[in-house]
């Protein structure tokens, strides 16, 4: 008889509807609830047993029902009061209720019925089609919903998808037209990208996934520790690093060099998610600054040479000129002494000459004059520059020439 009942009842879902629906059944009597499960059994839906309000409300918390079916007349929370307290919680305010009633009520609880969520007053005893067919629309309703929701979640999902693909895609090309190397890691710093450039000067594929001590192996010696060092303190504190090193060059050996900023990149909860390094060619600036280095190391010492070159007539001049206040020269040692003097004014002169010079060498303004120079002219003038100085410390000074030169 059941088997013949169910083959001919056309309200029954379809298996392939989708998942079964949750019906809440809320009676005080044991028996009332067997009933309506025997009756809804044929739905093949889920259904869920209540003997209160209290426990209704309870089951309503964790789960989504279709429909409930409650019955008006319980001991303690009644159907009316439980109906306004789920039409008050914004998670149950939607779902339909079916009263069930043994005993005729007044218009005015039927009105509240109404206003408290209910969609149907049923009489016991009632007829099992009827309430069956009842209970199949809001089913179906309910499946229908729920079926829309997961294709919308489904086609935001897709979105999702396409949209973070297109950024990635972007963000890709992006890298691929940076100047610089760029690689990124994950928070155990294995690096999984790095853009076209990276590729070219490292001569890694792209599609390989490696440690950062993989990368290490294109550091120069001389600076690898430095690197490592500072990449440790980096990682362990989770801040930015920036570094000067000679990176290898896959197609020559060559080593170039870069200076390298590593960045963490955090989540919204300040959770390490990886790391992001790019590395830009500074070779031809970094030869530039030790070139200007060594200029200014060479100016440096050209001014010191100068200063001494330029003190050293000074010093034989003065020496000639406290000897000729002192008044203790004689007449052939005073005239000694001014022809001393003039010949320091003059090496004064060539030494501000020279220092001209230099300067239009610099500029590019220099014109050279060639004459022979006779070297015991140089000697002496030598000599006549230090003289003062020995003498008044008592120190005799020897010059023996092999030839007149």
């Amino acid at each position: 008889m059941k088997t013949q009942q169910l083959a001919s009842r056309p309200e029954r879902i379809p298996a392939g509807a989708g998942m079964k629906a949750a019906i809440l059944l809320v009676d005080d009597r044991p028996a009332n609830l067997l009933a309506l499960e025997a009756i809804l059994d044929p739905l093949d839906q889920r259904l869920v047993r209540a003997t209160s309000g209290e426990e209704a409300l309870q089951k309503m918390e964790g789960e989504e029902f279709a429909v409930v079916l409650m019955d008006v007349r319980m001991p303690g929370m009644d159907g009316l009061r439980t109906a306004e307290v789920i039409s008050q919680r914004e998670r149950s305010a939607r779902v339909p209720i079916i009263f069930l009633t043994a005993v005729p009520i007044g218009n005015a609880d039927v009105a509240s019925g109404y206003a408290r969520g209910a969609v149907d007053f049923l009489l016991k005893p009632f007829d099992p089609e009827i309430l069956r067919s009842k209970v199949s629309v809001f089913v179906d309703l309910h499946q229908k919903e729920q079926m829309i929701k997961r294709q919308t979640g489904l086609l935001r999902q897709r979105e999702r998808e396409a949209f973070e693909r297109r950024s990635e895609l972007r963000f890709r090309s992006l890298m691929d037209a940076l100047p610089q190397s760029v690689w990124v890691a994950r928070a155990d710093q294995t690096f999984y990208y790095w853009n076209q450039r990276a590729v070219e000067y490292i001569g890694i594929e792209a599609t390989m996934a490696v440690p950062a001590e993989r990368l290490f192996e294109f550091v120069h010696p001389d600076d690898l520790p430095t690197l490592k060092a500072e990449w440790e303190l980096a990682t362990a504190n989770q801040r930015s690093a920036e570094i000067k090193a000679r990176l290898r060059r896959h197609s020559d050996g060559e080593y170039r060099w870069f200076l390298m900023r590593a960045v963490p990149q955090l989540d919204e909860s300040e959770k390490l998610t990886g790391w992001i390094v790019a590395a830009t060619d500074i070779d031809t600036e970094h030869e530039a600054l030790q070139e200007a280095e060594a200029a200014n190391r060479m100016k440096e010492e050209f001014l010191a040479t100068v200063s001494h070159e330029l003190r050293n007539p000074l010093n034989a001049i003065m020496g000639w000129v406290h000897l000729m206040r002192s008044g203790k020269l004689d007449a052939p040692k005073s005239s000694k002494a001014l022809e001393t003097i003039e010949r320091n004014v003059h090496l004064q002169t060539a030494l501000i000459d020279d220092i001209l010079d230099v300067s239009r060498i610099m500029r590019g303004k220099i014109n050279l004059t060639f004459q022979p120079v006779r070297m015991n002219t140089v000697v002496d003038a030598a000599l006549a520059a230090v003289r003062p100085t020995a003498d008044a410390k008592g120190v005799t000074l020897e010059c023996e020439a092999t030839a007149a030169v």
